[in-house]
């Protein structure tokens, strides 16, 4: 059991390195993840210089961010405002969801410090 413990333990450590960067691989989550949900509001004349909007905004003031922790608070702080009061429910569920999409990150970090905690636990005993 402790051999399974320091194997989780080693595994977080790894991860834990490789975090601190944005990497290719966040970039190609987040963009897999909004394609999902671009469809309504390309489709929807009003909605789609919004969402280009969106992404200028996003791009202008979240992109040069150095850790994938740091672009979901720039964004909700500089870019979601601009679309939270819009009367279009499509651009603003867009706004939503790509929030999500670049949040999805720090999901997987708590979900990598619990493993970190139970697999400490397990070496105690």
């Amino acid at each position: 059991m402790r051999y399974f413990a320091f194997a989780l333990l080693a595994f977080v450590a790894i991860n834990a390195v490789y975090a601190q960067d944005v990497s290719d691989d966040y970039k190609y989550k987040v963009r897999n993840c909004t394609d999902k949900y671009e469809r309504p509001c390309i489709e929807d004349s009003s909605c789609l210089p919004a969402m280009n909007q969106l992404y200028e905004c996003f791009n202008e003031k979240c992109a040069n961010f150095t850790t994938e922790s740091q672009m979901p608070n720039c964004y909700k702080k500089n870019c979601a405002p601009l679309f939270s009061n819009s009367t279009n429910s499509n651009i603003t569920s867009f706004s939503d969801k790509f929030y999500s999409c670049l949040s999805s990150g720090i999901t997987q970090f708590a979900f990598i410090l619990l493993i970190t905690i139970l697999s400490a636990i397990i070496v105690q005993y």
